[in-house]
C-alpha cells in the first residue's frame, strides 16, 4: 500500500559495538581503566621498594666512610715502645729515647735503647726485628757517628744475635728530624702474624 513501510523509519539507530566484537562499547572502556588501575598498583610497590633499596645503600656507604677504616692500623700514645711477636715469644722494648749530639752531618740525633728477650727456640737476628722510626711520615735513618766515639751505639745494620732464653741491649743513633716533637715506633711484624694487631707506638723524647 503507498505510505506503508517499516515503522523504524525515521528513529535513531543504537549505537553498536565495532563489528564482531561482541562487546558493548562501555564495558570496553571499563576494562582498560581496570587494566590501568592494576598496572598503577603494580608500579607503585616496584617505585618504593627501588627507593628502600637505594637507601639502604646510601647509608652503608656514609656509615662506612664516616666509621674508621678496619684496615686501618691503630696510633696510640704512651711513655715507651712494647711489643710481643711471634706468638709472644719475642719481646721488644724501649727503655729510654733521648735527644743525642749532632751527628757529622750536622743533623740532630736520638738516641733509642732496646731490649729484646727471645723465648723462642732459634737465635734471632736483632736488625731483623728493630722497629722503624719515623715523623712526620719519613722513617728516622742512621746518624753519621764516628763509632770510635760512640762504640755503644748502632749506626749501622750489623748481624749480631739475640739467643734463645737470652735478653739482650742495645742502642741505636737515629736523625731527629723534627727537633722537641714526639716520634713513631712500628713494629717490624714477621710475615706469618697479623700488622693489625700491633698499634703504632708514639713516644716523647726526653
Amino acid at each position: 500500500m503507498p505510505g506503508a513501510g517499516p515503522h523504524n523509519q525515521g528513529q535513531p539507530v543504537p549505537a553498536q559495538s565495532p563489528a564482531g566484537s561482541g562487546v558493548p562499547q562501555q564495558a570496553t572502556g571499563a576494562s582498560r581503566g581496570m587494566q590501568s588501575v592494576i598496572l598503577v598498583a603494580l608500579v607503585i610497590p616496584l617505585c618504593i621498594l627501588l627507593v628502600a633499596i637505594g637507601g639502604i645503600a646510601f647509608m652503608r656507604s656514609h656509615g662506612a666512610s664516616l666509621s674508621s677504616d678496619p684496615t686501618e692500623i691503630k696510633t696510640v700514645t704512651a711513655d715507651h715502645y712494647s711489643a710481643d711477636i711471634m706468638n709472644g715469644k719475642f719481646h721488644i722494648e724501649s727503655t729510654s729515647v733521648t735527644r743525642g749530639p749532632v751527628d757529622q752531618d750536622g743533623a740532630d740525633t736520638v738516641f733509642v735503647t732496646l731490649t729484646m728477650t727471645n723465648n723462642t727456640d732459634d737465635a734471632e737476628f736483632i736488625m731483623l726485628h728493630t722497629p722503624n722510626l719515623k715523623q712526620k711520615g719519613i722513617v728516622l735513618g742512621f746518624a753519621a757517628l764516628d763509632p770510635d766515639e760512640y762504640p755503644d751505639v748502632i749506626v749501622e745494620m750489623n748481624d749480631d744475635m739475640v739467643r734463645p732464653g737470652d735478653t739482650v741491649t742495645f742502642t741505636l743513633g737515629l736523625k731527629y728530624i723534627d727537633v722537641g716533637e714526639p716520634v713513631t715506633f712500628m713494629t717490624d711484624v714477621p710475615v706469618e702474624e697479623d700488622i693489625f694487631d700491633f698499634p703504632h707506638i708514639v713516644v716523647q723524647p726526653s
